[in-house]
C-alpha cells in the first residue's frame, strides 16, 4: 500500500483565495467609482467635446 503523502499547511491556498477576492472587490470598486473621486462622467466627456468660446450662434442645446 503506497504512503500517504504529507500534508501541506494550507495557508498557501488560503492566501491565493484571499488574493483573488480581494483583487475582485478592487476591481469592483474601482468600476464604481469609489476609489477615483474624478471618474469620467458623460457631462465632462460633453464639456471636453464642445468648443472653447461655447455653442455657435443660432445653435440649439436640448
Amino acid at each position: 500500500m503506497p504512503e500517504p503523502s504529507p500534508s501541506r499547511p494550507p495557508i498557501g491556498s488560503l492566501a491565493i483565495i484571499a488574493i483573488v477576492v480581494a483583487v475582485g472587490a478592487g476591481a469592483f470598486a474601482y468600476t464604481a467609482g469609489w476609489l477615483s473621486p474624478t471618474r469620467l462622467t458623460p457631462t465632462k466627456i460633453v464639456e471636453s467635446l464642445a468648443p472653447p468660446g461655447g455653442p455657435s450662434l443660432g445653435y440649439r442645446r436640448n
